[in-house]
């Protein structure tokens, strides 16, 4: 049984914060890679990056057309906010997507 003095995660709280979080990990992970190069220009390429990696996604779903209940369906997403994907008409498909602001506190 994990006990107060464990800090939960299975190591005790003192190990737990000698090294460095997640995103200092991650983010060492990348610096070393140089993907974007080196340099001023490099830098602010990463900083564009994980602006984008904190930026919700929406949600998207496919109504299968085939089934029975698709129509009904397709206004319930409608009437809850959701919008239909227009370029994916074409191809006969009915894609939804949610706008992921709506999850975020």
């Amino acid at each position: 049984a994990r006990g107060a003095a464990s800090g939960g995660g299975g190591k005790p709280a003192s190990d737990r914060s000698a090294g460095p979080t997640a995103e200092q990990d991650l983010r060492a992970y990348y610096a070393a890679q140089q993907l974007f190069g080196p340099g001023a220009a490099a830098a602010k390429e990463y900083e564009d990056m994980w602006r984008a990696l904190r930026t919700p996604l929406p949600v998207t779903v496919a109504v299968d057309l085939g089934r029975p209940r698709a129509a009904a369906c397709k206004r319930r997403l409608a009437a809850d906010g959701w919008a239909q994907r227009a370029e994916l008409g074409a191809a006969a498909l009915s894609v939804w997507e949610l706008d992921g602001q709506r999850y975020v506190d």
